[in-house]
Order: structure tokens, then sequence, then C-alpha cells
């Protein structure tokens, strides 16, 4: 036997994909084929920034209602008013839903001053109903701190430090 090479079928051809030179007209096109799509990404990018926006703001959103209902609360504006406690010598910022104070601060020495009225009475005139408003005043002024009083929270007294590391307490110390 002697060894020969034959063909399966001469007549049947196959189609593959394989690499081929292109010719400069070819690389023309291709040239200006990727310049388009260059151009449309561009615009498609363009396009999609009002959208990731609008995604973005929608994420922020849930996010905060997320912490809201994780808290059980949410900032709202409050209305809110400043009362004297003289006798305490500090102001009080309270909240008119609740009456829970927010905030407390000292006096000034301006916050103590009293506003002087030097309206001018003519000679020989009598107190009318304005001027014994004035003489109530103080009678408004202790119905006021009455009323800031019932509203004011008590204060807690403060827990007494334990001592030192170190340092015993012995009974004759005390």
């Amino acid at each position: 036997m002697s060894a020969t090479t034959k063909s399966v079928n001469e007549d049947v051809s196959i189609e593959r994909r394989l690499h081929v030179q292109l010719t400069k007209e070819e690389l023309r096109e291709r040239g200006q084929q990727m310049s388009a799509a260059e151009l449309k990404i561009e615009q498609l990018k363009m396009d999609r920034k009002p959208i990731n926006t609008a995604i973005r703001e929608q994420v922020e959103r849930r996010n905060e209602l997320a912490h809201v209902i994780k808290r059980g609360e949410e900032m709202r504006v409050v209305i809110c008013k400043w009362i004297a406690f003289e006798r305490e010598n500090r102001w009080s910022l309270v909240r008119q839903d609740t009456g829970e104070e927010v905030e407390a601060r000292a006096m000034t020495a301006a916050d103590r001053q009293a506003p002087l009225n030097f309206e001018a009475v003519p000679v020989g005139a009598t107190l009318d109903a304005e001027m014994t408003s004035d003489l109530q005043a103080p009678l408004l002024e202790s119905k006021r701190e009455q009323l800031a009083a019932a509203i004011r929270k008590p204060r807690a007294k403060p827990v007494p430090k334990p001592p030192a590391k170190g340092k015993k307490r012995s009974l004759r110390s005390v």
C-alpha cells in the first residue's frame, strides 16, 4: 500500500473568520465608523446625566427616610419662647408644644436691668388706668414666674463621685 493523501471532499467550501489585511479605503471607512461610535457614546453620556442626578437624589431621600424611621423622630421647626427665671438668674428656652426646656443660659447684667419708664405726668394729674397697670406689673411678674415653674422639669440631683482608685475612705475622716 502506498501512502497517498486524499482530500475528504474537494467540492465543499468552508467559511471561517480569519484576519484579512485591509485596504486604505477600508481603513478610512473604519475610522469614520469609530468616530461616529465615539460621538454616540458622548451623546449617551450627556443624556444619562439627568437620570443619574435623579437617581442620586432619590437614593439620598430614601436614606434620610430610613434614618427617620429608625430613630422614630425627625427635625421640624418648633415654636419656642425664652422665659426669665430671675431668682435663678437664668433664661430658659422652652418648647411651646411639649413645655420641655431646649436651652438655658445665664442672665447678663443687661438682662437683669429693668427698663425705666420716664413718661412725664402733668402737674395735678390723677392716676389713670394705664398708670395703675404699671403698679400691678410686679403682680404679673409673680404670675409669670409661677407659670414658668409649672412647666419646668425638676432637676436631677448630681450623683456623688466614687473615691479615686488607690485611695480608701476611712470612717475617721468622715
